[in-house]
């Protein structure tokens, strides 16, 4: 009896620790039709941040659990209109902005021109970066860039 208790307890343990690790979601809403985002971006005057990835992709499911959830690099995702594109479905946007490696992101101005990327994992803090300048490219105001509070 005693060794069932064990089992049991040493059981309990093991899936208390596996709860404690599950990544915390992200709080990103991702936006998925291309013109409907850039009809927002020209509505709130910023830019879009297209995430290219796809099911398969370990840094994207990374960038996903690690990088996103942060509340300072969600803060600044959602200045701009975040768009989320699957490249293996053949998308034409993927083409136009020569993706070739995932995760990939790209700014859009409220114009549909590309004004920055980037491309494979990046941090928090590396992230946090890449988003505040290409902000400062596309956010009506410059002390938006410097600031992560909504």
């Amino acid at each position: 009896m005693a060794r069932f208790w064990v089992l049991a307890i040493g059981m309990v343990a093991f899936l208390a620790a596996m709860a404690i690790r599950q990544p915390a979601a992200s709080t990103v809403e991702w936006r998925s039709d291309v013109q409907a985002a850039l009809a927002e971006a020209g509505e709130r005057r910023t830019g879009v941040l297209v995430w290219f990835t796809t099911d398969g992709c370990l840094y994207c499911r990374q960038m996903d659990e690690r990088v996103f959830p942060d509340s300072d690099v969600a803060a600044l995702i959602e200045r701009f209109v975040p768009l989320k594109i699957d490249v293996s479905r053949d998308h034409p946007l993927a083409e136009r902005f020569n993706v070739e490696a995932i995760p990939a992101f790209v700014v859009l101005s409220g114009s549909d021109e590309g004004v920055s990327g980037a491309s494979g994992y990046h941090d928090v803090a590396a992230f946090t970066t890449f988003l505040k300048n290409a902000g400062g490219k596309v956010w009506p105001s410059a002390s938006l860039a410097r600031s992560t509070s909504p």
